[in-house]
């Protein structure tokens, strides 16, 4: 289902655990996984990614540059928050798929078929 590399932001262990297994139970072949927003910018500053999933804010930091990064290289991208941002109007957000925390690998193998299909 998942081809190729994909980028975690997210900043807890716990979830980055789970979520790289079944990134990888998926197809994923390589995660890469950060904890912070500078961290996510910097790589891609230097590489790419074939998907990205990322939190919608870290430690009170927005996440949207990482987004707006991904969105300008062409990268699929899935926010997984406990946040509600279903008021947000942001065109980056524009028909992005959501995972809203807590969410069952169920939720996460729709929503990576869901990118598959775009």
């Amino acid at each position: 289902m998942i081809k190729g590399v994909v980028l975690l932001v997210e900043d807890s262990a716990v979830v980055q655990l789970d979520m790289e297994q079944e990134l990888l139970s998926h197809g994923a072949s390589h995660v890469v996984i950060v904890g912070d927003v500078e961290s996510a910018l910097e790589y891609f500053n230097s590489q790419t990614c074939e998907l990205l999933i990322s939190e919608w804010e870290i430690e009170g930091e927005s996440c949207m540059p990482v987004l707006e990064k991904a969105k300008e290289r062409g990268v699929s991208y899935i926010v997984a928050t406990g946040v509600d941002i279903s008021v947000a109007t942001d065109e980056v957000l524009n028909g992005i798929t959501v995972l809203q925390k807590p969410f069952s690998p169920l939720a996460l193998q729709k929503a990576l078929e869901l990118i598959a299909q775009r």
